[in-house]
């Protein structure tokens, strides 16, 4: 129970800077190809929809981890072969029809079944699903272009209303950072 606790907790911390860089990614990216990538102008589109798989792989990666460290693999195993069965069976249907947002889509797709099947293996996938939810900040700020910065305060308030980040989460990553800080 205690290990499922910090397990939530550290699932949680993950998320939400996760969802927060992924905000603040999508709303500069015009900015950011433009002056390192300027050969690549124009796959901002597919920057934003895969990083909305990247959010769900920043919550099921950890599990996956998790399960092996609590020696039951084929948890974290079978579920990850799925997802990826599902990625090459999307990849053979939409590609044709869609080139490579046939690709992104499928890709997208398998990040968001491994999360749901991890978790609903281990019986937390209620205490993540508002996390689906916060995909349109990820989507919103990639519209707003740099005004979706301003969409960072507005997801943490939704975090914490969602119980995605609670108070005891902001300590334990306040108290991680000082004490980088200061070197203790």
């Amino acid at each position: 129970e205690h290990s499922t606790g910090v397990l939530k907790s550290g699932l949680r911390i993950s998320f939400a800077l996760t969802l927060l860089s992924l905000i603040a990614i999508n709303a500069l990216s015009p900015l950011i190809i433009q002056l390192f990538f300027p050969q690549y102008f124009g796959v901002e589109i597919y920057i934003m929809l895969l990083s909305i798989g990247l959010l769900f792989f920043s919550l099921y990666s950890p599990i996956y981890y998790y399960t092996a460290g609590k020696l039951q693999p084929e948890i974290g195993f079978s579920s990850i072969v799925a997802a990826a069965v599902v990625n090459v069976g999307l990849d053979i249907l939409l590609i044709p029809y869609f080139d490579i947002y046939g690709i992104v889509i499928a890709t997208t797709t398998a990040h968001l079944l491994a999360f749901i099947l991890l978790f609903s293996r281990l019986k937390i996938l209620r205490d993540f699903i508002p996390s689906i939810i916060t995909v349109v900040f990820i989507v919103a700020s990639y519209y707003l272009k740099y005004y979706g910065l301003l969409l960072i305060p507005i997801a943490m308030i939704a975090l914490y209303a969602l119980n995605l980040f609670k108070k005891s989460d902001y300590l334990i990553l306040k108290n991680t950072l000082l004490s980088i800080a200061t070197f203790k």
